[in-house]
């Protein structure tokens, strides 16, 4: 691949990995930030949610305190409006009245006097319409309800006998009683007014909670409590505080509803936008999921432990169905749990809100990631141009710079680079035609004037110290030359004469080599001989071998057959001694059939007679395994006998093997060392055979040297002409060395 191709790829490549390396960290952090964003989002919502139940929290308790004092100030207006009638009085008439607990709904008949207020009596007005005395005043004052309770029993308990606070069925609520004992407790409120105390605080009234204030009434020496003047409002009917829950939005389409937690509201809806579920008690109702998330609720809210410096609150999920549209939405409440009210306040949000927010976020990770791409694919691409004009750029010159080279390779010194530049690449053109201008000027000469065989010249330029030292080597290796001439042909002489008498010699060692080749055949005929005889000997003791090893193999087999016959006699023996003694027990058993059928009398003679057979047949049975015991012992004993008698032959054969074996081997090792010395005795003469064709070539070789000394003594006086035709510098040093 060329330079170009070569910038233009790596270019390419290094684009792609950072490309790749910039679009897969940011796609792994849009993944981490999604869902970092999805779980804050989720966050946020779940504490947006636990904000806006907190902060009911705090209203419901900043309105409870306001309405106590409300209520305890509105009281006051009630004791104002009774001391201005001129008090509660008792006459001597009573009236009887069927007294309700308003808890158990038991009633009680009782026959109380008739109460006053400033001359009038308070009566038994159940209808609404009708004006009742100081209660309804009251209200047309300050609103809320007002109640006038009558003293029924020593016991304590309080009835009502004027009231402005109304049952289910829109009539007043007289005739019903506060117990001052329910459930086996006693009735806080009850308890404070007759202790002469004003309670203030949350009570159930009638059928429902109220903030609520009692006030005892005394009797006119102010020695014993006769009533108790009544106060309150009804906490869900707080206008404000009802009107700012109902108006809250939570997120985007939630709202806020309220649940009661224990006792008769457990589960019941206290507030809510819809109208419908307002007052229903849900506390069976389940989701879409058969969850029974109002008593999941209510449960979970009453284990919260709220305290003025941190409010807890908790997230309930459930599936219900819009009533408006019939589809399933997912629920997120969060709930938080005012004690004193006993409320669970729900402020419950819709899943889709969340879901849309987190959609709306995930489009623009989307965008952000389709941009990142979009760019990264820019880059590479203008990369890519980059690369493939900054390749051109370099390669270019370069290409004209090897063109150059290979010219030079040829011998074409006349090429030259035209390239302009203050950059490497127009150094390098520089450095190039200068290198050209030198090679042509300086090189060549020089090595003509070497063809010609002058070493007399003087080199100059940028290779004139290796140049000078290639002269210096030459003229040494001539002079090296002409001595070395002098000396072969004065050399060659002595090798004719050396060859000559060598000659002579070879000629004498072939006769006697010839000789000890004869004898040494004739050596060789009779040891090859003896290896054969050796061999066959060999080979009738290994068959001598096999054959006894066949025998002990068939003595081990029967050995072997004799044992398993042994072992089968036996196992024979055993079940003849198991009929034995099948056959003994059924004589027994016989004997007690007998035994039997004789008690039996008449019926059971046939019986006897069976069993009789029977025992005889036993009998018959248990002599002949004893007999075929016998037999086969016998027989056991016999096999035993000739079981040893085939093992001591066995070993007896096997000893006679072993011997065989031992004979084989020796036999087998004559017959390897005869081989081996007809072997020997072979190479033996093939080596002398080997020295006598040498000898004979030594002889031929010696009066061919003997030629040769001659043609090279005529070769040195032609090899001295020519070397004096060079010239060297120091020509009389050589002259000088060549006579040495």
């Amino acid at each position: 691949m060329k330079i170009q191709g070569k910038i233009t790829v790596g270019g390419v490549i290094l684009i792609v990995l950072t490309a790749i390396s910039i679009v897969g960290v940011a796609l792994y952090q849009k993944g981490v930030l999604q869902k970092q964003i999805d779980r804050e989002i989720e966050l946020m919502a779940e504490q947006e949610g636990a904000k806006v139940a907190q902060n009911i929290y705090l209203m419901s308790q900043a309105m409870a305190e306001s309405v106590t004092k409300q209520v305890q100030a509105n009281l006051n207006v009630a004791q104002e409006l009774l001391d201005h009638a001129g008090g509660i009085a008792l006459s001597d008439e009573t009236v009887s009245w069927t007294a309700v607990n308003q808890f158990t709904k038991q009633k009680v008949a009782v026959d109380l006097p008739k109460m006053y207020v400033g001359g009038a009596w308070l009566g038994k007005n159940t209808q609404a319409e009708e004006v009742t005395p100081l209660v309804d005043k009251v209200y047309e004052l300050v609103g809320g309800t007002a109640t006038v309770f009558q003293r029924i029993n020593d016991e304590g308990d309080m009835l009502r006998v004027a009231t402005n606070v109304l049952k289910a069925d829109g009539s007043r609520a007289i005739g019903t009683f506060i117990p001052r004992i329910h459930g086996g407790k006693p009735n806080p409120v009850i308890e404070a007014v007759l202790k002469g105390q004003t309670y203030i605080g949350r009570a159930f009234v009638v059928n429902d909670w109220y903030i609520t204030a009692y006030k005892p009434i005394w009797n006119e020496d102010k020695s014993r409590v006769i009533g108790v003047l009544y106060f309150g409002e009804k906490q869900e009917n707080v206008e404000s505080l009802r009107k700012g829950i109902l108006d809250i939005v939570v997120g985007r389409s939630g709202h806020v509803y309220v649940v009661g937690v224990s006792k008769d509201q457990k589960g019941r809806i206290l507030l809510s936008k819809d109208k419908a579920v307002e007052g229903q008690n849900l506390l069976s109702a389940k989701d879409e999921n058969a969850s029974p998330y109002i008593k999941n609720i209510v449960e979970k809210a009453a284990e919260l432990n709220s305290t003025s410096g941190r409010i807890e609150t908790f997230v309930e999920k459930y599936v219900l169905k819009d009533a408006d549209t019939g589809k399933s939405s997912t629920k997120l409440g969060v709930v938080s749990y005012y004690k004193p009210w006993d409320w669970a306040i729900v402020a419950e949000y819709d899943a889709r809100d969340i879901e849309d927010l987190i959609a709306g976020v995930n489009s623009n990770l989307q965008v952000m990631e389709k941009w990142i791409v979009m760019i990264a694919v820019i880059a590479g691409a203008c990369t890519v141009i980059g690369a493939a004009l900054g390749g051109r750029a370099i390669s270019k010159p370069l290409g004209q710079a090897v063109a150059m080279l290979n010219a030079l390779e040829a011998g074409q010194l006349d090429q030259r680079l035209d390239i302009q530049g203050q950059d490497e690449i127009g150094e390098l053109a520089m450095t190039m035609n200068r290198f050209a201008d030198n090679l042509g000027d300086e090189i060549l000469a020089t090595f003509q004037r070497m063809s010609e065989g002058d070493f007399t010249f003087e080199a100059t330029g940028m290779i004139k110290e290796p140049l000078a030292n290639t002269n210096r080597a030459l003229n040494d290796l001539m002079a090296q030359v002409q001595r070395a001439s002098s000396q072969i042909s004065s050399g060659s002489d002595q090798v004719a004469d050396s060859s000559q008498a060598l000659s002579q010699g070879a000629t004498e060692s072939a006769s006697s080599m010839e000789q000890i080749a004869d004898s040494m055949r004739e050596l060789e005929a009779k040891t090859r001989d003896n290896a054969d005889t050796a061999v066959q000997a060999n080979a009738l003791a290994a068959k001598a071998r096999t054959v006894a090893e066949t025998g002990k193999s068939q003595m081990e087999d029967m050995v072997s057959a004799m044992q398993d016959i042994n072992a089968s006699s036996r196992d024979i023996s055993k079940i003849i001694k198991v009929i034995d003694e099948i056959a003994f027990q059924t004589n027994l058993l016989a004997l007690n059939a007998a035994v039997e059928a004789a008690r039996a009398g008449q019926h059971g003679k046939g019986f006897a007679v069976v069993a009789e057979e029977v025992r005889s047949l036993a009998a018959r049975s248990a002599v002949a395994a004893k007999e075929t015991a016998e037999l086969i012992e016998g027989s056991v004993n016999k096999t035993e006998h000739g079981s040893e008698l085939a093992g001591n032959a066995a070993s007896a054969l096997e000893q006679i093997v072993a011997e065989i074996a031992r004979v084989t081997d020796l036999i087998s090792g004559m017959a390897m060392s005869s081989q081996e010395q007809a072997e020997g005795i072979i190479q033996v003469n093939q080596g002398l055979t080997q020295i006598d064709a040498v000898t004979q070539q030594n002889t031929a070789t010696s009066e061919e040297n003997a030629a040769v000394a001659e043609q090279l003594s005529s070769q040195a006086n032609v090899l001295e002409q020519l070397i004096s035709q060079f010239k060297l510098k120091d020509q009389k040093q050589s002259n000088h060395l060549l006579l040495k």
